[in-house]
C-alpha cells in the first residue's frame, strides 16, 4: 500500500533577510517601519492622517512603534549614555539621609528617564486636545497622532546618541529644541492653523506639560526621599 502519511516540508533556508524579519516580527514593524520614519520626516500630516481616517496599513502600527523605540532609547540610556556620572556618586555626596535620598532618586530618573517621560504621551494628548480643536478629534485619536511624535523624537535621540555619549549636559537642551520644532513642524502639517498660532498652541501645550511632569516627579521623589529616610534610620 501507498505510504499516505503526510511529512511536514522542511523549513526554509535561514538568511539574514529571514533573522531580519524575525526580529522585527517581535515588534509587527516588518511592514514599514523605514517608510513610516520617512513618512513621519516628510510628510506627518498626511501620513498620520492618512493612517486615521483612510488606510492603517501603510505605516507601523502605531503602539509597537512606539514601544520599539523606546525600548532602544531606554538601553542606550541604561548601557551607553553616561547621565548617571553627571550626578556624582549617592554614597559620596552629601551628609545627610535627605541629601543621599534625594542624588539617589536622581539617578533612577536619569537611568530609567525614557520610560518615564512615555506617560507624558497620554498627558500631551489631553492638553494637545484642548488646544488644537480644528479639526475636532477624539482623544483617542490625540493619543495616536502624540505616540507617532514621541516616537520620533525617540528616533531623533537614537541619532544624537554619540553627541550625548561625549557631552551629554549640552546636548539636551540642543534635543529639548529639536523636538520642540519637530512638534511644531507635525501639528503645523495636522491640524489647520496657519504656522505661528500653531506654533504658540503648542508652547502652550509643553508648558503645560512639562509643569505637571515636574509636578509628578517632585512629589514621587519626595515619597521617596521620606521612605528611604524614615525606614533607614
Amino acid at each position: 500500500m501507498p505510504d499516505n502519511s503526510t511529512h511536514p516540508s522542511k523549513p526554509e533556508r535561514i538568511t539574514m533577510s529571514t533573522i531580519g524579519a524575525t526580529l522585527l516580527g517581535v515588534f509587527n514593524l516588518d511592514k514599514g517601519v523605514f517608510h513610516t520614519l520617512i513618512a513621519l520626516t516628510l510628510y506627518p500630516g498626511k501620513a498620520i492622517r492618512e493612517y486615521l481616517y483612510e488606510d492603517r496599513s501603510k505605516l507601523s502600527k502605531v503602539l509597537s512603534f512606539l514601544f520599539f523605540f523606546t525600548a532602544i532609547s531606554a538601553f542606550l540610556t541604561i548601557n551607553v549614555i553616561p547621565f548617571e556620572k553627571m550626578m556624582g556618586d549617592p554614597t559620596q555626596i552629601g551628609d545627610s539621609p535627605a541629601e543621599k535620598a534625594m542624588l539617589e532618586f536622581s539617578h533612577y530618573y536619569a537611568k530609567y528617564m525614557n520610560p518615564i517621560m512615555l506617560t507624558t504621551v497620554p498627558i500631551t494628548s489631553i492638553f494637545s486636545y484642548f488646544f488644537f480643536k480644528k479639526p475636532q478629534m477624539y482623544y483617542a485619536e490625540h493619543l495616536v497622532i502624540n505616540s507617532y511624535i514621541f516616537s520620533y523624537h525617540s528616533f531623533i535621540y537614537l541619532l544624537l546618541t554619540p553627541l550625548f555619549i561625549y557631552a551629554p549636559s549640552s546636548t539636551i537642551s540642543g534635543y529639548f529644541m529639536v523636538t520642540f520644532a519637530y512638534s511644531c513642524y507635525a501639528y503645523v502639517k495636522i491640524f489647520d492653523y496657519e504656522t505661528f498660532e500653531a506654533v504658540m498652541r503648542n508652547l502652550g501645550v509643553t508648558l503645560f506639560v512639562y509643569l505637571i511632569i515636574f509636578l509628578l516627579i517632585t512629589v514621587a521623589m519626595l515619597i521617596f526621599i521620606y521612605i528611604k529616610v524614615r525606614y533607614s534610620s
